[in-house]
C-alpha cells in the first residue's frame, strides 16, 4: 500500500500544486474585481460631481457679471478698470 502511494507521489504533487495555484488565482481575481467595483463607484461619484459643476457654470457666469455690474456702479471709473483687468487676468489663467 505504501509503495503504491509513493509511486503515485510524482503524479499527486503536480496536481495539488496546480490546484493550489488555481485557488490563489481565483482569490486574486475576486480581490481585483472588488477593487474594480470600488473604482467604478468612485468614478460615478466624480461624474455626478462634475455634472453638478457643469450645471452650475451658467449661474456662476451670471453672478460674475452681476458682480462686475454692481462693482461698476460702486467704484470710481479708475477702480472699475482695474477690477475688470484683474477679473480678465483670472479668467485667462
Amino acid at each position: 500500500m505504501d509503495g503504491e502511494l509513493i509511486s503515485l507521489l510524482p503524479l499527486i504533487l503536480p496536481v495539488t500544486a496546480i490546484i493550489a495555484l488555481i485557488t490563489l488565482l481565483i482569490g486574486l481575481v475576486v480581490k481585483l474585481s472588488e477593487r474594480v467595483k470600488a473604482l467604478e463607484t468612485h468614478l460615478d461619484i466624480i461624474r455626478k460631481d462634475l455634472d453638478a459643476v457643469e450645471d452650475a457654470l451658467p449661474y456662476i457666469e451670471i453672478m460674475k457679471n452681476n458682480f462686475v455690474n454692481v462693482a461698476g456702479q460702486l467704484l470710481p471709473k479708475d477702480g472699475l478698470d482695474d477690477l475688470i483687468k484683474l477679473i480678465k487676468e483670472k479668467d485667462h489663467r
